[in-house]
């Protein structure tokens, strides 16, 4: 997780990455941070989303690495609870589908039941764009 924050989360940031998807992490979460995005006129708070699917064979319920996730920044997890047979596959699993258009995100998570869990939608940032003159 260290990795990520120091190496990879700067890139995001500096090239105003709007969201990040992975897999492996047995579960699926949408946690979102903020960080200043500044210019030479002002400055601006800007979400970054980190979308988590990784449910589709298995899920984990493990809270393990939660105490690293920032305040107030993990807007959902799926499972909850404990399960002790998830480690040997007897569990649900989930996924998430994402419909993508011109002007937004839309994500629903379900359950691998195919009961929706939860949904969200992630609007494209915008860029400062350079004033250039020639």
């Amino acid at each position: 997780m260290n990795c990520l924050i120091q190496k990879l989360k700067p890139l995001l940031e500096k090239y105003s990455v709007t969201a990040y998807v992975a897999g492996h992490d047995h579960s699926l979460q949408h946690i979102v941070t903020e960080h200043t995005e500044s210019s030479l006129n002002y400055a601006r708070e800007i979400p970054l989303h980190y979308i988590v699917s990784g449910a589709a064979s298995r899920s984990d319920h493990s809270v393990a690495n939660i105490h690293t996730i920032p305040k107030n920044s993990l807007r959902f997890r799926y499972p909850v609870g404990l399960n002790p047979f998830s480690q040997i596959g007897f569990s649900n699993g989930g996924y998430v589908i994402v419909n993508i258009e011109r002007e937004k995100a839309i994500l629903k998570f379900y359950s691998g039941k195919g009961n929706e869990k939860y949904s969200c939608t992630i609007m494209p940032r915008n860029r400062f764009t350079a004033n250039t003159t020639s």
